[in-house]
């Protein structure tokens, strides 16, 4: 079984046939970051949220300091410590 993918070039979405199975795994890991800070300029642009608002609001569960703000984590500066060596992470 094959996917099929699609790409927007110049506006123009175009499919494209490959030779995937349903089943192929793709690590994205660090592009998430990138998109999920478009989304978020995106929001900050609409008038709709602020950089600099505390994280803790909208992340309860997660152990973070009322001090960390969304421009903490788009700058990587949020004092997070580093969860690669983390088993959960893997």
């Amino acid at each position: 079984m094959a996917v099929a993918v699609a790409v927007r070039i110049n506006g123009v979405l175009r499919n494209h046939q490959t030779d995937l199975s349903t089943d192929s795994v793709f690590p994205i890991y660090s592009i998430t970051k990138t998109l999920t800070a478009i989304c978020v300029l995106r929001l900050v642009e609409a008038g709709s949220l602020r950089l600099d608002l505390p994280v803790h609001g909208w992340l309860p569960e997660v152990e973070l300091p009322a001090t960390v703000t969304l421009t903490h984590l788009l700058r990587h500066t949020s004092g997070i410590r580093d969860y690669g060596p983390l088993p959960e992470y893997h």
